[in-house]
């Protein structure tokens, strides 16, 4: 019995893609200036996306490094060297930078300078987003440093971003009971609400005298 083999038809590229480096060629021979000038410009831009990369990455190095510096000020103690090292770390724009706005808000804050501290908070703000993991303490941090600089509405407002923007963080239960020391004297109807809405939540966290405070607001005055 014999077999026949069917021969394979040989594999042809098309007449197109054979023709397109000529098409190429021609191009360019035609249009050399047009060509020579985009070569150029691409060039120009590489070169400047890879030194801007490297510039940055050597910045952020220097950063940390700076950074590392300040911190080693603060445990020897050394807190005026520590501040101008940090406030050099906030021109760089770098994620060091903004852990140096915490880090510039607690010395203010061990000084008793909560105007400066309050800017430091809202410049971290500005450069993070709610997404940011510091960003609750942050707002509780300011509604602190509000009520020390007796501006109480300022105060309830940071606190009730906490409870908007994160109402399931261990700190909105905090923000609805100092919401309610702050509003306890000129509106205890208000504060009672706050008291309870932490108190439904039920955490750990809870002051044990919230449910004296409770009852406190609850029983009515002779």
């Amino acid at each position: 019995m014999v077999v026949k083999i069917k021969k394979k038809k040989p594999i042809t590229a098309p007449d197109e893609f054979i023709a397109l480096p000529n098409r190429i060629v021609q191009y360019v021979q035609a249009n050399l200036k047009q060509v020579i000038i985009l070569a150029t410009v691409c060039v120009i831009l590489t070169s400047i996306f890879l030194l801007g990369w490297a510039w940055w990455h050597k910045r952020k190095e220097h950063s940390f490094i700076l950074y590392a510096k300040a911190e080693n000020f603060l445990r020897n103690k050394e807190k005026d060297k520590a501040e101008k090292v940090f406030n050099q770390l906030l021109k760089t724009h770098t994620p060091a930078s903004n852990l140096a706005c915490l880090q510039l808000a607690n010395i203010y804050e061990e000084q008793h300078q909560w105007g400066k501290a309050v800017v430091m908070y809202q410049t971290y703000l500005k450069k993070t987003s709610d997404k940011d993991l510091f960003s609750p303490f942050v707002w509780h941090a300011l509604s602190c440093d509000y009520y020390n600089l007796k501006k109480p509405l300022e105060a309830q407002k940071a606190l009730e971003t906490i409870i908007k923007k994160w109402p399931d963080h261990p700190l909105a239960n905090w923000a609805y009971i100092n919401l309610g020391l702050l509003l306890e004297k000129k509106q205890p109807f208000k504060a009672l609400e706050m008291y309870n809405l932490a108190l439904k939540k039920e955490s750990a966290l809870n002051p044990p005298w919230l449910e004296f405070k409770i009852k406190t607001l609850q029983t009515p005055k002779k």
